[in-house]
């Protein structure tokens, strides 16, 4: 598996929180066991700490300048993908990926900010 040190530098993605997508873009730097970075989403800019380990978990908190998210998941060797919460408050899922793997994961295109429409099966 790639260790994330390879792949330092502009990601993208998104949180998911009840029926609305989120999009993000951060700028990461992932070295020695630690991730630090920033970015923006539609809530606003914000800083990123956090920690990977060898076997692909890991951990990072995104602080706005008004609240912190708390983000728990799993290095794929292409995107780390997992949970987030807010202080017990809210929680909901995400997926981020290095800019560059777009190209390796089939030109996904980010879309604008875009609500979740419920399907009945």
């Amino acid at each position: 598996m790639r260790d994330l040190s390879e792949v330092s530098g502009p990601w993208v993605g998104f949180w998911i929180q009840g029926l609305v997508r989120g999009n993000m873009g951060l700028r990461l730097s992932c070295k020695s066991g630690k991730i630090v970075g920033s970015g923006t989403d539609r809530v606003g800019s914000f800083k990123i700490s956090g920690r990977y380990l060898i076997s692909g978990k890991v951990e990072f908190t995104k602080r706005y300048t008004w609240h912190s998210v708390h983000y728990k998941g799993q290095w794929d060797d292409q995107m780390i993908y997992g949970d987030w919460v807010i202080d017990f408050e809210d929680s909901g899922l995400f997926e981020i990926w290095p800019e560059s793997e777009n190209q390796a994961l089939g030109e996904v295109s980010i879309e604008s900010e875009q609500t979740l429409e419920l399907v009945k099966t």
